[in-house]
């Protein structure tokens, strides 16, 4: 700004002057609210991922596709006691009174799934005395 210019080159000089500086602070900022949005959409992306995943592995462990070897053990075991104890008397009560030696047979049958029964002491007694 020169002083031998006259009053309106002045004043025209320094309003091109603000405009420039007030447009250059106006991108400066819009440049950066855009990269603040884009980190927060890519924040709430990565949110959603993980709460997808999340809801899916709670979902798949409801619905019991989830489990490893011992789990679907646990299961076939659980399920073949509840069979084998529906076919065997002795298998519901163990300590039954009325029992025949066919049952005896058919409970030694079961193999590893029978309960065992107990073996009488040698005084003859049950009581463990």
């Amino acid at each position: 700004m020169a002083w031998w210019r006259n009053k309106s080159e002045r004043r025209e000089e320094r309003d091109t002057h603000l405009v420039e500086v007030l447009a250059k602070a106006m991108g400066q900022a819009f440049g950066q609210v855009l990269d603040a949005q884009s980190k927060q959409i890519d924040q709430n992306a990565k949110f959603l991922d993980n709460l997808q995943d999340l809801s899916a592995r709670k979902a798949a462990q409801i619905m019991g596709s989830r489990g490893g070897r011992t789990t679907q053990e646990r299961k076939r075991n659980k399920r073949l006691a509840a069979r084998a104890s529906s076919e065997c008397p002795l298998c519901d009560n163990p300590a039954r009174k009325d029992v025949t030696p066919a049952m005896v047979d058919l409970h030694r049958q079961h193999g590893e799934r029978a309960v065992a029964i107990p073996e009488a002491l040698p005084n003859g007694s049950s009581n463990g005395l």
